[in-house]
C-alpha cells in the first residue's frame, strides 16, 4: 500500500483501541486473558465482548477499562459474533480494533509494543504477531484455496494474519466491510485479508512480538465441527476469489477430501469421516452459514 495513502487516512486520529473478545462457554479462560491485560487503566482502551448465545450469560470481571458486553439470543458464529460488536464499534472513533481468542497468553508489556509499532507504520492496515505454539512460531498463513495446512513458520508475506490476535484499522473494516457470515467459523479472517489485499492494504507480522497460543486438546469437536469448517469453507473461498479457477480448486479438494476420509474410515475415525463427507456435500452444493446441526 502507498505509504502516504495510509499516512494520510490514519496518523492524524488519536489513538483509540477497542479490544474484541467472542465469548463462548468459556468463562475461566477469558477471566485469565482480560486480568492479564487489564490490571491497569490504559487510556483510548476499550474492551468489547460478544457473548454468542452461551449457556449462562457472562459478566467480566476486570480492571478499571470500559467494558461492553453485547449479548446474542443465537449463536451467530464467529463472523457473525464480531460483526455484531462492529457494528457499533465503528460508530465510534476508534482508530484501531483488535480481535482476540481468549487462549492467548498476551501480556501488557507485548500488547503495548504491539500497538506501538503498529501506530509508527501507517504504510500497513493490518496486524499480527508471531504465534507461539509449544515449540513451534507461526508467521501468519497462506491462501486457503490452495494448501491445507496454512501455516508460515518462516518470516515472509503471509496472505493473512490468523483472527487469534489480529490488530486492524478500523478504517480498514470501513472500507473493506464485515467479516463473511457465510463461513460461520473459519476462513472468515483469511477472506477479510484477501479483500483488504484487492484493494492495496498491506498485512505485517510484527516478528519482535511473540504470542503464547494455549491450543486446547483435541476433542470430538475439532474432529467433527472444526474440520467440517475448515474443509468446506475452503469450497466458499474458491467461489469467491477463483471464479475463473473454481472447477480446479474444487476437484483439488475433493480429491483431497476423499483421501482424508477413506484414511479417517481406515483409522475408526467415524466422526472425522462424517464430518468430511458433510464438508465435501456442502461445499459443492453451496450451503454454507451455521450448519452445526449436522452435529450437534
Amino acid at each position: 500500500m502507498d505509504d502516504g495513502y495510509m499516512g494520510a487516512k490514519f496518523q492524524d486520529i488519536p489513538c483509540f483501541i477497542a479490544i474484541v473478545f467472542l465469548y463462548w462457554n468459556d468463562r475461566e479462560r477469558l477471566d485469565n486473558t482480560l486480568e492479564e491485560i487489564t490490571s491497569e487503566r490504559s487510556a483510548g482502551v476499550e474492551i468489547w465482548i460478544t457473548d454468542n448465545a452461551s449457556d449462562t450469560s457472562y459478566t467480566p470481571k476486570v480492571g478499571n477499562l470500559p467494558v461492553h458486553v453485547i449479548r446474542s439470543e443465537v449463536n451467530l458464529g464467529y463472523a457473525g459474533g464480531i460483526n455484531l460488536a462492529l457494528s457499533e464499534i465503528l460508530e465510534e472513533n476508534f482508530e484501531f480494533i483488535l480481535l482476540l481468542n481468549t487462549d492467548i497468553r498476551f501480556g501488557r508489556e507485548e500488547l503495548a509494543a504491539f500497538i506501538n509499532t503498529a501506530k509508527e507504520d501507517h504504510s500497513s492496515a493490518i496486524f499480527g504477531p508471531v504465534l507461539c505454539e509449544g515449540e513451534s512460531k507461526y508467521y501468519g498463513g497462506r491462501d486457503i484455496a490452495r494448501h491445507l495446512n496454512t501455516r508460515l513458520q518462516e518470516p515472509g508475506n503471509p496472505d493473512y494474519v490468523p483472527g487469534t490476535v489480529f490488530l486492524c484499522r478500523a478504517e480498514a473494516f470501513r472500507q473493506v466491510g464485515f467479516l463473511d457470515p457465510g463461513y460461520f467459523f473459519s476462513g472468515e479472517i483469511a477472506d477479510f485479508c484477501r479483500r483488504a489485499s484487492e484493494r492495496n492494504m498491506r498485512l505485517r507480522i510484527i516478528s519482535e512480538v511473540e504470542v503464547m497460543h494455549q491450543v486446547e486438546e483435541k476433542s470430538s469437536l475439532r474432529e467433527s465441527l472444526y474440520f467440517y469448517y475448515n474443509l468446506r469453507n475452503r469450497f466458499l473461498f474458491a467461489r469467491k476469489h477463483y471464479t475463473s479457477k473454481y472447477g480446479y480448486y474444487a476437484a483439488h479438494w475433493i480429491l483431497r477430501g476423499i483421501r482424508i476420509f477413506a484414511g479417517a474410515l481406515w483409522l475408526g475415525k467415524r466422526t472425522k469421516a462424517r464430518a468430511v463427507f458433510w464438508a465435501l456435500y456442502d461445499g459443492l452444493m453451496g450451503n454454507f452459514g451455521n450448519r452445526n446441526d449436522r452435529f450437534l
